[in-house]
């Protein structure tokens, strides 16, 4: 077992925690959970979903939790206060590796790894010990990005920051970057290995492949990479900000982007099963690829606590078979705009979205709301009134334009996490008067 249990969790809290909610959960290990970033996580058993958030006493250290992996028997949730680690036994907490937040995890026997913001630690014998990126390259390769970490089948452990790719094996580290391994400087964005043991690493120009003594480029426009697998049969899924997902197979490329089915072109993580399955989390949902279709899982037809996915993990193969997607009524969002003194704003746009804007977002090309997965536009009314109707269930941005081309927020909270607005299956959210804040 890579954590070990602190000593509050005495006998008697277990006892309590088996007559809880969560005593269903621990009777059936997790298969696939999902990552939010704000929202908790929520982890797939025999075909049920099932939320964790902080307010779950006892349960995730933090509702915002960046990163899954599974260690052994546990399933580790990586977030703004640490580590969460589940198993049969229960929760325990554990402290974080540092103050940045993490970009890849991955476990490897009793160590867990974490690759993050200049360095990469990992987790053995209950500390944390940081490796800097000065060890992971030399010169004008030494980068502070460390973007991703992955495990070998022979039991190295593969590293890539923006310059370079790192192998640790054997206690030693050996590097590869420009004038070792790579004939110029590349920009690296996330790292990947097969199961056949061959290492993939991916950046905006394309794939280098390492297999054998010898890295080959395969030239590809790619964008900016966000994510990266190679599912059994040997394809390599590369998922990018705003440019759907790209695949590699036997030497040629193929694209999914949403009119292909997925839910949207922002992919944030991958992942494949043990069934042939490749499953997205998306900022606009959970897709997964099985054969030549994508099954989509939103708030409107599965028990998500969130749209936005920021990670996703699969646990002893992924499920058996798929979970069954239910449709929920649609819900509505109504409100009013005031400005100075409390007067109507009127006439004015609002659009309201699914993808998160740039706070203080002013000047746009089009709208803020242009060519996003869902997007719904309306007007105010003379006493500056909006209605949105038949929106699914789920949480929405929303923006009205203050000027011609100019735009601000609208919500009912802090600009940022809490500028999502819930939309319950079936019930009207009513959000009152809304004062315009002062310009951008």
């Amino acid at each position: 077992m890579p954590f070990q249990r602190r000593a509050v969790w005495s006998t008697a809290l277990l006892v309590l925690a088996a007559a809880s909610p969560l005593a269903a959960a621990r009777a059936q290990a997790p298969e696939l959970c999902v990552a939010t970033g704000g929202d908790g996580a929520a982890c797939l058993s025999g075909g049920a979903w099932r939320t964790y958030k902080q307010a779950d006493k006892g349960t995730l250290g933090s509702n915002h939790v960046a990163k899954i992996a599974a260690c052994g028997e546990q399933t580790i949730f990586a977030h703004g206060s640490g580590v969460s680690a589940l198993d049969s036994k229960g929760w325990s907490q554990h402290p974080r590796w540092g103050s940045a937040s993490a970009e890849s995890i991955v476990c490897a026997g009793d160590t867990l790894w974490v690759a993050h913001f200049k360095g990469v630690s990992r987790f053995q014998g209950g500390a944390w010990t940081t490796i800097n990126p000065d060890q992971l390259a030399s010169g004008a390769s030494i980068n502070d990005l460390i973007k991703s970490v992955s495990i070998a089948p022979d039991g190295a452990v593969w590293v890539a920051t923006g310059r370079s790719v790192a192998r640790f094996a054997k206690g030693e580290w050996t590097r590869f970057q420009q004038g070792e391994g790579f004939e110029k400087a590349v920009f690296f964005e996330r790292l990947a290995v097969g199961p056949d043991g061959k290492v993939w690493v991916a950046g905006s120009s394309g794939l280098w492949l390492r297999d054998g003594e010898k890295w080959t480029a395969v030239e590809q426009r790619l964008g900016t990479v966000r994510a990266m697998v190679v599912d059994k049969a040997g394809r390599v899924f590369v998922g990018t900000h705003a440019d759907g997902i790209h695949v590699y197979a036997a030497g040629a490329w193929t694209r999914h982007t949403r009119d292909k089915g997925l839910p949207s072109n922002r992919i944030n993580a991958l992942a494949a099963d043990g069934h042939g399955r490749v499953w997205a989390a998306t900022s606009y949902g959970l897709a997964v690829l099985d054969g030549d279709k994508w099954t989509v899982y939103r708030m409107d037809n599965a028990t998500l606590p969130a749209n936005a996915l920021v990670d996703l993990a699969v646990f002893r193969g992924g499920p058996a078979a798929l979970p069954k997607t239910e449709p929920t009524a649609p819900g509505s969002i109504i409100g009013r705009v005031a400005g100075a003194e409390s007067k109507p704003v009127a006439k004015a746009k609002v659009e309201l979205c699914v993808e998160a804007l740039f706070a203080g977002i002013s000047r746009v090309q089009t709208t803020p709301c242009t060519g996003q997965p869902f997007a719904r536009s309306q007007t105010t009314d003379a006493d500056g009134r909006f209605a949105f109707e038949d929106v699914p269930a789920g949480k929405y941005i929303l923006a009205i334009e203050t000027e011609p081309g100019k735009w601000g927020l609208l919500t009912s909270g802090f600009v940022g996490a809490s500028q999502m607005i819930p939309v319950a299956a079936g019930k009207r959210t009513d959000l009152q008067t809304l004062n315009l804040r002062a310009k951008p």
